[in-house]
């Protein structure tokens, strides 16, 4: 089975070579590139990485607000599937320039990649589900054990929201190995399997603690998976990524 890693990043000293070593280990031969906070909003380096890594990889770029319609068109043509809502990149968002940026992107197939804390992953829900564009969470949307489900679960009902079930670790509350996430984790197996995906979260930067180790991570969503693991790794991304 060839695995889909729908989450990590390429960026000094963390290269394409050493991403490809724990790939192999692990059974990954295809894969998202996610732009990431410290690369700012210049793609560059994610291009860069797609084309070393191959046909078999594409990336999300972070968002940026000022780009024209013409420039959004021809990062699409580079194999950039959709825009990053990122909190930690220092910019602060609203939502009404979300939902008018969802209106520029939809006609180029793109998604809206959102990595945000649990208390705007809450707020926005009820909203994201509206969108003309596909949704991803990063990171269980950041809910932790003392987080109410049940907004979320109502935005997977929609059937416009995806959850990637990534980096436990940097889930609020919980202190680590984060073991009290796998409630969460099973809860939105069980309700909706087919709208679930997994990434490496490699090279894991910016954890607060001991850095995790990718193969007990990849152990742990066994765990939790069971017998959907093959869909979330492979049948889900495959629909969705289109690759």
């Amino acid at each position: 089975m060839h695995n889909i890693d729908c989450h990590f990043h390429i960026f000094e000293p963390h290269t394409e070579e050493a991403y490809q070593s724990v790939a192999k280990k692990l059974g990954f031969e295809q894969g998202i590139v996610v732009q990431a906070s410290t690369q700012g909003k210049n793609p560059t380096r994610l291009f860069q990485s797609i084309e070393k890594l191959g046909p078999n990889y594409r990336c999300v770029g972070e968002i940026d607000l000022r780009l024209q319609d013409k420039d959004l068109a021809q990062l699409a043509e580079k194999q950039m599937l959709g825009s990053r809502v990122n909190y930690r990149s220092g910019e602060s968002f609203e939502w009404e320039s979300i939902e008018k940026y969802a209106r520029r992107i939809a006609p180029l197939g793109w998604h809206l990649d959102f990595y945000i804390s649990a208390l705007m992953t809450l707020a926005w829900a009820p909203k994201m589900g509206d969108l003309p564009v596909p949704v991803v969470l990063d990171h269980f949307g950041m809910l932790g054990p003392k987080d109410s489900p049940s907004l979320l679960l109502k935005l997977i009902d929609k059937g416009n929201c995806w959850v990637k079930l990534s980096a436990p670790y940097r889930v609020s509350q919980m202190p680590f190995p984060h073991v009290d996430i796998e409630p969460l984790a099973k809860l939105l197996i069980n309700h909706a399997p087919e709208r679930m995906l997994w990434g490496t979260d490699w090279p894991h930067m910016r954890v607060d603690g001991p850095m995790p180790n990718t193969a007990n991570q990849f152990e742990l969503f066994f765990k939790w998976a069971g017998p959907e693991a093959k869909r979330i790794l492979k049948d889900n991304p495959t629909a969705f990524y289109g690759i």
